[in-house]
């Protein structure tokens, strides 16, 4: 048997078993009885400042894949790229503050990789 107790989350989970298999049960038991789905739920929609950077960011970045499959902007084009930057960097940027190193290194690396594509982009176009 064992138990969890996270007072950040206002809930602790209880696992316990007795000798018939069919008594497996995980208990959830939340603030003032809710279930741990609608506790979790209520604490979900206070988006932290880390969170609208980092969604604002994946949402960019998704976008400009949506744009590209469904042919609304040209894949090899500056607002793809420019979008890519952004989002991922954006993206990366929410990691950092978060501490979690390793979307860092893969927005990091999505960011350095589109910003390298979009200087190849500029340097083939023809100079005016």
């Amino acid at each position: 048997m064992w138990a969890i107790d996270h007072s950040e989350a206002k809930c602790n989970a209880r696992f316990s078993t007795s000798l018939e298999p069919q008594r497996l049960r995980f208990h959830f038991h939340g603030i003032l009885g809710r279930s741990a789905l609608t506790t979790f739920a209520s604490q979900s929609t206070n988006m932290s400042y880390n969170d609208i950077i980092g969604f604002i960011g994946v949402f960019i970045t998704l976008l400009a894949y949506f744009l590209i499959i469904f042919d609304f902007i040209p894949k090899e084009g500056v607002l793809f790229y420019v979008m890519n930057i952004v989002g991922a960097g954006l993206a990366c940027y929410a990691s950092v503050l978060i501490v979690y190193w390793p979307f860092v290194v893969l927005e990091g690396t999505w960011t350095l990789i589109s910003l390298v594509g979009l200087l190849k982009l500029l340097k083939a176009q023809p100079q005016e």
